[in-house]
């Protein structure tokens, strides 16, 4: 499909609002006090030509680089979204990439695809979705049968999440294999895995692995030296989990975690101490599935037809 062309005129008014571009510790007061409020203003719906899409629990990829959303809604393909939100190109929607559970954008522009066909595989393919090649992975004896339903890219390493089972893969970008992690045993404390499963998990540009566990009401933040720090506590007031869901980390180490539930997202510091939280403003959010952020934006998938929102991040 053709790369579709936006009105100048709604791509300035948007542009405007945008920015220039170890368990080591106890887990974090969840209603402590603010050392650096952070907040939330919204800019906009992704949306069409002919107005905003309508489309639940998408699965979010952001390329910082040159500032396009990559937005998996089930069944419809990837949607490719330009810096003023607004729909410019899509692939995929006929099936020929099976079906397309993640996306990820490496340094040269190239796509890395989560796709179900014939069991998980991921696949290359350059900007226009053209599959021009695979990763040949295979996981090491030591994690067991594993199957893949999370994918994220940083610097060179593929990160591949086996969210019911609670374990991460890292390869190379030939498939080589660099780093696998039991994350339940690291998280679980020897508690078994079945109905533990991962929520969030995304990987910040540090190359720190962040992940929840809603049943635990708790957040994750594994460093690429293994080490560990746990934050979160239950509950229902600002601060606190109640159900956890998606967490991304932006360029300077603020974490957003999600709680579908309260329909919030929380802000937390490099530190883990509570920094704020927003509603989503006078439409507010609904059950927020998924979270994507870079270069000042934060994009925020929901469920109940609301599609995908972005929001300015204040005070950073």
């Amino acid at each position: 499909m053709a790369r579709i062309p936006i009105t100048l005129v709604a791509a300035l008014a948007i542009a405007q609002a945008l920015p220039r571009a170890a368990r080591s510790a106890e887990p974090a007061p969840g209603e402590g006090d603010a050392r650096r409020p952070v907040s939330l203003a919204y800019l906009y719906d992704v949306a069409a030509l002919d107005g905003p899409i309508a489309m639940s629990w998408a699965t979010l990829g952001y390329d910082a680089a040159r500032r396009e959303l990559y937005v998996i809604a089930p069944g419809e393909g990837v949607r490719v979204f330009n810096r003023t939100g607004v729909e410019v190109y899509r692939f995929g929607d006929e099936g020929q990439l099976g079906w397309v559970r993640g996306v990820a954008v490496i340094e040269n522009g190239d796509l890395l695809l989560l796709s179900e066909r014939d069991g998980p595989r991921v696949l290359r393919a350059d900007f226009r979705g053209t599959q021009t090649g695979e990763l040949q992975f295979s996981a090491p004896a030591s994690l067991g049968a594993f199957t893949p339903t999370r994918l994220a890219y940083r610097d060179g390493l593929v990160y591949l999440a086996d969210t019911v089972k609670l374990k991460l893969l890292v390869t190379d970008l030939r498939g080589a294999t660099v780093r696998a992690v039991d994350l339940a045993k690291l998280a679980l404390e020897g508690a078994s895995a079945d109905g533990n499963e991962l929520h969030g998990f995304s990987v910040d540009p540090r190359g720190n692995v962040l992940f929840t566990i809603p049943t635990l009401f708790h957040a994750y933040v594994l460093a690429p030296d293994g080490t560990v720090r746990v934050f979160g506590q239950r509950g229902s007031r600002p601060g606190l989990f109640n159900v956890v869901g998606p967490i991304v980390a932006d360029e300077e180490g603020n974490i957003f975690v999600a709680d579908q539930l309260r329909r919030v997202v929380m802000v937390f510091g490099p530190d883990l101490q509570f920094a704020g939280e927003s509603a989503g403003g006078a439409a507010g959010l609904v059950i927020p599935s998924e979270m994507a952020v870079g270069n000042g934006v934060l994009f925020v998938s929901q469920g109940g037809n609301r599609g995908v929102s972005a929001f300015l991040v204040h005070g950073r």
